[in-house]
């Protein structure tokens, strides 16, 4: 990924490319690749190629999103939970 994101920076889409879809050979969850490809095929003129890898990022965004969210209300449910034993012990 990091070959492409190199071409990416120097303009030269079409090299990018299949080092993208490399990357995304070895880890398809990769979301940066996906979105990465998308521009890199938007460059390129390959517009139903463009829409179905930012389609996939904006897929796997909103479930790392969740997954974020999910973790974050599990912690603070932790959180309380254990002030609401510190408290009740004191007593």
């Amino acid at each position: 990924m990091q070959l492409g994101n190199l071409y990416s920076d120097q303009t030269n889409y079409t090299d990018a490319i299949p080092e993208y879809l490399r990357a995304l050979e070895f880890n398809s969850g990769l979301v940066d690749a996906h979105y990465r490809l998308g521009q890199a095929y938007v460059h390129t003129g390959h517009k139903d190629l463009a829409q179905h890898e930012l389609e996939i990022y904006q897929r796997l965004r909103a479930e790392h999103l969740a997954e974020l969210d999910k973790q974050r209300a599990e912690i603070r449910q932790f959180v309380y939970s254990e002030k609401k034993d510190d408290s009740g012990s004191k007593q």
